[in-house]
């Protein structure tokens, strides 16, 4: 494609699987159009959590399937079918819990009127919500890497938070359940006395495919966009009051392992960097 460059879709061909992968992201978004929108039954109940849990849920079989290379088997590039599913229901998860939470935003007028009043509403509510919300991350993470190349670090990043989503909610409203009551001994063996490691370990994930994007540009698959905004959800990170500390903490972390090389560069690009990336609080 002649725009592979700036927005590379999927896979690099234009094939008919290729264009399946490219937009198949777009049928998760209908869906949650369709239940945010519609008119519910007069005895049907919305629970915004099973809702949740259900998403991520998707999220952690479509990781798993993701690094199995069935593509060897089948010759259909699963990896980027699942890559696109791990990324269309954290939106879609991560949306519905910020619209139960917070509700949508209270847009005055019509849709042709007050147009300035409108954009001043939403970037207030978009404010407020990237300030409280923990999901509001994970949505603009999605929403950069929708129309990219499949990444691993990505999957891993949304990976261990949906692992972590599902057995909080397991635990708490399907304590009975055969397959849960199968793997929670496995969880508290494995997984839970290594929480703080592994969200420690993917903090620095994130900074780390960062500069991972960086060194892409120098490749024939650059993808320059998604690293400019790639960089501002780094950014993002340092700026919002929840995640703050820990992202300080992966800086931190990723600045001792790399020794000597960020002396490699002038202290006044340094400079400039850091009070971009880190102004004034």
């Amino acid at each position: 494609l002649k725009c592979q460059w700036l927005f590379p879709c999927a896979t690099p061909d234009d094939t008919r699987s290729g264009r399946l992968v490219m937009w198949w992201w777009l049928l998760p978004v209908a869906v949650l159009v369709y239940r945010r929108f519609r008119k519910p039954a007069a005895n049907e109940v919305s629970d915004p959590a099973r809702n949740v849990f259900m998403s991520n849920l998707t999220v952690v079989v479509a990781s798993i399937v993701y690094v199995i290379p069935l593509e060897l088997v089948i010759g259909f590039p699963v990896s980027n079918l699942m890559f696109t599913m791990v990324l269309a229901s954290t939106l879609m998860g991560s949306g519905s819990s910020i619209l139960a939470n917070y509700g949508a935003p209270q847009l005055p007028g019509g849709w042709r009127k007050d147009f300035k009043l409108k954009l001043q509403v939403l970037a207030q509510w978009l404010a407020m919500v990237a300030d409280k919300s923990p999901d509001f991350a994970y949505v603009f993470l999605c929403g950069v890497f929708l129309p990219a190349a499949p990444n691993l670090l990505v999957v891993v990043i949304i990976f261990r938070r949906a692992v972590l989503s599902c057995n909080a909610y397991a635990a708490k409203n399907l304590p009975g359940n055969r397959i849960y009551a199968r793997i929670k001994p496995m969880y508290d063996k494995h997984v839970k006395p290594r929480e703080a490691q592994w969200k420690q370990m993917c903090n620095v994930l994130e900074i780390v495919l960062g500069f991972q994007l960086i060194v892409g540009i120098l490749l024939p698959t650059r993808q320059i966009l998604t690293t400019v905004l790639y960089w501002h959800f780094l950014k993002l990170r340092l700026s919002m009051q929840r995640s703050y500390p820990d992202a300080v903490a992966a800086w931190k972390t990723v600045e001792a392992k790399a020794g000597p090389i960020p002396r490699l560069i002038p202290a006044f690009i340094m400079d400039r960097i850091k009070g971009w990336m880190n102004p004034p609080r």
